[in-house]
């Protein structure tokens, strides 16, 4: 996150204590090709597929060739960036008045893994775009029950077909997943879960949802991951900053007019950065998630390049201050945060308990 600061670069703001958010995003545009075409579900065994044999499959049905394979190419691109068939979650959902559906959808934490660098998954807060398709069947057939058991220990094949052909078995996926629900033990925030309320809301998503109170950060564990963070990122700065006397002189008059030591701290740490990564910003403003992305896999080092003196400013880490208290307050308090413009955000932060170090 950037704002202007008076100078002629934008500034760069960010607290350590919060995970940034980060966009995972799905493939939407399956479920125009599956809606409009998938016509019902097929239960049979193959023979032989690969080493495997007499193996469960699972059939999709399809209005034509044509749109199964428009479909299913999507799957295979699913399966084939996470080298895994499980990429394509399918989940059943039983009704209590003998309904059942088949919700399709990709799989969240094989999307992760191939869109989240391995280094970078902790450190951020993965915020999920994707869309999960729910089919109603009317009736928990015998063949329905055959498969659930069938699954149970052992992989399946999904594959497509039509009304007057066999499967097309060049699309086929293999898979090994499979959930299965009641529809009062459907989990609230699964694939499952999210169709099911689209459904009832006649599509409606839920983008705006209120963050339930136990998901959102605590004041205790956003101090213990910043003094963490700092430590971890940025130990030489902190080393130097402990002796240089341009810091020492806006301390002392910042802590004064009631900032915290923390807040002096972090706000030295972010500016340092447009020296330390001098060529990135050069280029362009770097967002927290490319700047975390570098922190985790670089060193601050003796070689780390000193912050200019007239950087440490009063009125520039002031206003550092404040850029880092309002990404702070707008993490926290999303989506209900308030209009902090002109507002006293110290006033705000004690009020959030986000004060003390």
């Amino acid at each position: 996150m950037s704002q202007g600061d008076g100078n002629e670069n934008p500034m760069f703001c960010c607290d350590y204590g919060i995970r940034p958010k980060c966009a995972v995003l799905g493939d939407i545009e399956f479920q125009s090709k599956l809606a409009p075409h998938f016509l019902a579900l097929g239960y049979a065994r193959h023979p032989s597929f690969g080493l495997m044999v007499d193996v469960p499959v699972l059939g999709m049905l399809f209005d034509s060739e044509k749109s199964a394979r428009d479909c299913f190419e999507h799957f295979k691109r699913w399966a084939e960036a996470s080298e895994s068939g499980d990429a394509v979650g399918i989940g059943f959902i039983e009704f209590e008045n003998n309904e059942y559906g088949m919700c399709i959808y990709q799989d969240v934490d094989l999307l992760i893994a191939r869109t989240i660098p391995e280094t970078i998954r902790p450190e951020v807060d993965p915020i999920f775009m994707f869309s999960s398709y729910i089919k109603i069947f009317p009736e928990q057939s015998r063949g329905y029950a055959w498969f659930k058991n069938a699954v149970t220990n052992s992989p399946f094949l999904l594959a497509p077909s039509t009304p007057n052909g066999p499967l097309l078995m060049d699309l086929v996926i293999q898979k090994r997943n499979v959930s299965f629900y009641k529809q009062s033990d459907v989990p609230e925030h699964s694939p499952e879960g999210v169709a099911l309320r689209s459904r009832a809301s006649g599509g409606e998503t839920d983008l705006h949802r209120p963050i339930p109170e136990s998901m959102k950060p605590r004041p205790q564990e956003v101090t213990a991951r910043r003094r963490d963070q700092l430590r971890r990122f940025f130990p030489v700065t902190l080393e130097r900053m402990s002796w240089n006397p341009s810091f020492s002189a806006a301390r002392e008059h910042l802590l004064n007019e009631g900032f915290r030591e923390w807040q002096l701290k972090q706000a030295w740490c972010n500016r340092s950065l447009r020296h330390r990564y001098r060529e990135d910003f050069d280029k362009s403003e770097p967002n927290v998630v490319d700047v975390l992305i570098r922190l985790v896999n670089t060193y601050d080092t003796v070689a780390t390049p000193e912050m200019p003196l007239n950087e440490g400013s009063i009125d520039i880490l002031r206003g550092q201050i404040r850029a880092d208290t309002v990404y702070l307050l707008a993490s926290v308090l999303a989506p209900d945060q308030p209009d902090l413009d002109g507002q006293d955000v110290q006033v705000e932060l004690s009020r959030c308990g986000f004060m003390e170090d």
